[in-house]
């Protein structure tokens, strides 16, 4: 289930900050998370806020939770974002 995890957070942050930007490439620049506890069965659930929106970059805290609610892993995620024109 770790694995899932790991896939999963940058993809929360990911998803929300094309929401906030359409026109624009979103790069990834770090991710940062703190493994708190396993779990050995049951889901786990997401949840991405903006802690920044800016011009070029966007931070996000990504919280994931067990079934209980128990706190499985804290992360940030910061996106670099940047006009299309600007990368090719």
């Amino acid at each position: 289930m770790a694995t899932a995890i790991w896939y999963r957070r940058p993809t929360l942050a990911d998803l929300q900050a094309m929401s906030h930007a359409t026109a624009v490439e979103h790069l990834g620049i770090e991710v940062n998370a703190n493994h708190v506890r396993g779990i050995r069965e049951g889901w786990v659930h997401g949840t991405a806020r903006p802690l920044h929106i800016g011009r070029t970059t966007q931070l996000w805290e990504i919280r994931v939770v067990d079934d209980a609610a128990r706190l499985v892993c804290i992360s940030r995620r910061t996106i670099g974002v940047m006009p299309r024109e600007a990368i090719r």
